[in-house]
């Protein structure tokens, strides 16, 4: 973290209520001004971080079936993988059928991600099966970071307040609040006391 900066979940006195007032602070970091300082979050590694647990955790249960099933064009070997892996991919919400002629017939993402993301997604998922893993955490891990990462709200996309105050409740509820799948911070914390201290009154 900054100098003068500590993890949200070391201070005992935050804690989100949508009754303290934010604001952006150009198009990716959300102020909040709490009693006890600022804090400051960067909205997509923050959605990032919310959509990786419920991807962990919903195993599927809740994935949404679409109307109109997507075909997917991939390559032979994405193709391949991707039919070999169906079950795996099915406990993170993504239901897909064999089309034939390296193509995949998407039936069901999470309620998460938008159709528009879905061959990307999936492109994305492909790329993960084909790179030889060798990250200390497993596999579906590694696939739920990378839709996490696709189908979190971009920079340049400025949230509304009613959906700001939802993704810092959501994050607040999450097992690892302060980082995103990939370890960067999601939420950094000034307390009154560090303010102080960069402004040389302590």
């Amino acid at each position: 973290f900054p100098a003068g900066a500590q993890a949200v979940s070391e201070n005992l006195e935050f804690g989100y209520r949508p009754s303290l007032p934010s604001i952006y602070l150009g198009d990716t970091f959300i102020a909040v001004a709490g009693k006890g300082g600022l804090t400051i979050v960067d909205h997509h590694a923050a959605h990032e971080r919310v959509l990786f647990e419920r991807l962990l955790g919903h195993m599927g249960a809740d994935a949404r079936q679409l109307l109109f099933p997507r075909q997917v064009q991939a390559s032979e070997k994405e193709y391949r993988i991707l039919v070999r892996n169906r079950d795996l991919l099915k406990t993170l919400g993504i239901e897909i059928d064999d089309f034939g002629k390296n193509t995949i017939l998407v039936r069901a993402v999470p309620p998460e991600i938008p159709d528009a993301d879905i061959p990307g997604i999936i492109s994305d998922i492909a790329a993960g099966f084909l790179e030889e893993h060798t990250s200390a955490k497993p596999l579906r891990q590694d696939l739920a970071a990378r839709i996490a990462c696709h189908s979190s709200v971009r920079g340049r996309k400025i949230l509304s307040p009613e959906e700001v105050s939802q993704l810092l409740e959501d994050l607040d509820k999450t097992e690892h609040p302060d980082q995103c799948p990939h370890g960067r911070p999601t939420r950094i914390f000034y307390s009154l006391n560090d303010l102080g201290k960069l402004f040389k009154r302590k």
